[in-house]
């Protein structure tokens, strides 16, 4: 399939986006609702009482699992964002059976937010082509030679072409 040409037909037209802070927006909800996972404990007093159950490594730090179903994430319990993602990736085999509606609701969180910066990228990469065409004339032809020997260019992140 083609992709949509501007005005002149001379260029691919610009990824539409309904708003440029949608990926932002995207990204903070996704780390408000990890913080608020269920069974996540904030505190180790919040643990007092609590039976261990399990310890999960993860990254530098340690999900620890309580018999309840609780966790916290050790030593800190309130991590960076992706601290806390790595988290709760790690202890997902112990934690799926009980938070599956939590997990699936993060995995959608996650799949928006990464196809949000996915569009952002390409927006990101089309923009700067358009921005410099004009200072630079030989990106445009530079451009095309890329395209029409795709095929034939190194796959240099693993992907398929």
């Amino acid at each position: 399939m083609e992709p949509p040409r501007a005005a002149d037909g001379d260029r691919p037209a610009a990824p539409t986006t309904k708003d440029p802070n949608e990926k932002w927006e995207a990204n903070r909800e996704k780390v408000a609702f990890a913080k608020a996972f269920p069974g996540r404990l904030v505190s180790w007093a919040d643990a007092v009482g609590r039976t261990v159950e399990a310890v999960v490594p993860s990254g530098n730090d340690a999900v620890v699992l309580f018999a309840d179903g609780a966790f916290l994430i050790a030593p800190n319990p309130d991590p960076e964002p992706a601290a806390l993602l790595a988290a709760l990736a790690a202890a997902r085999p112990r934690l799926a059976a009980r938070y599956a509606e939590a997990f699936g609701a993060l995995d959608r969180l996650t799949d928006r937010d990464r196809e949000l910066t996915r569009r952002a990228k390409l927006n990101n990469i089309l923009g700067a082509i358009r921005l410099n065409a004009a200072e630079i004339p030989e990106l445009k032809e530079a451009v095309r030679r890329l395209l029409d020997n795709w095929d034939g260019a190194a796959d240099t992140h693993g992907k398929t072409k």
